[in-house]
């Protein structure tokens, strides 16, 4: 095995991972909750991870905080429930009517299921359910497994939406926001130089800080 180890020994060491998760008690000023993530905003402390941060002359600072972009995690967590929510009305209104006819009737596409709805919603909640279950402290960065299925989303209504005029219009003028909060997010996210007038007008709520 790497590093000379046998597989007993790589075996005990995830033993002794689990009892190192599941027993720890530290706390940390920027740890988050579960379901403070998609949102990025919580009552209890705060949301982004403040990683870094160096003060410069001339009211200019570096510095780096973990958070997504906006526009791209809420529009795709919007869309994640609102396809759970179409998912469980499709199911309710399956089963009455497979009661009433006495026979299913599932078709992948265009009918009963829709396979590609199906699968972002099950892998998204895969990845953020388990974290309900954790007692140990945890970051906003255990949500970064979620973000493509947020993505996956917004491109699920997109598709949906394309071969209309209004859908276009909106798709360009979310992708433009998309772009515009990557931009100024960006001294954030990467550590660039920046005014400091700038990076705190980017404090949106009271958990956020960076």
């Amino acid at each position: 095995m790497v590093n000379g180890r046998t597989l007993a020994g790589v075996i005990q060491l995830q033993f002794e991972m689990y009892r190192y998760h599941s027993t720890l008690v530290a706390t940390h000023p920027f740890a988050s909750s579960w379901w403070s993530w998609p949102l990025m905003v919580s009552t209890q402390g705060y949301v982004p991870l403040w990683l870094f941060v160096a003060y410069l002359p001339n009211g200019v600072k570096s510095t780096i905080a973990v958070l997504g972009n906006p526009a791209v995690w809420w529009v795709g967590f919007a869309c994640v429930l609102f396809i759970t929510a179409d998912l469980v009305k499709n199911l309710i209104q399956h089963f009455r009517r497979t009661r009433n006819m006495g026979q299913e009737s599932v078709s992948g596409k265009g009918g009963q299921w829709d396979v590609a709805a199906i699968f972002i919603v099950t892998e998204f909640f895969i990845q953020w359910v388990p974290y309900i279950l954790i007692s140990r402290v945890t970051f906003i960065y255990h949500f970064y497994v979620c973000v493509p299925y947020l993505c996956f989303a917004s491109a699920y209504f997109i598709s949906r939406n394309w071969h209309t005029r209004r859908g276009k219009a909106l798709t360009i003028a979310y992708f433009t926001i998309v772009l515009a909060l990557f931009a100024a997010f960006y001294p954030v996210t990467s550590g660039i130089p920046a005014s400091t007038s700038w990076i705190n007008a980017l404090r949106w709520f009271r958990s956020w800080y960076f």
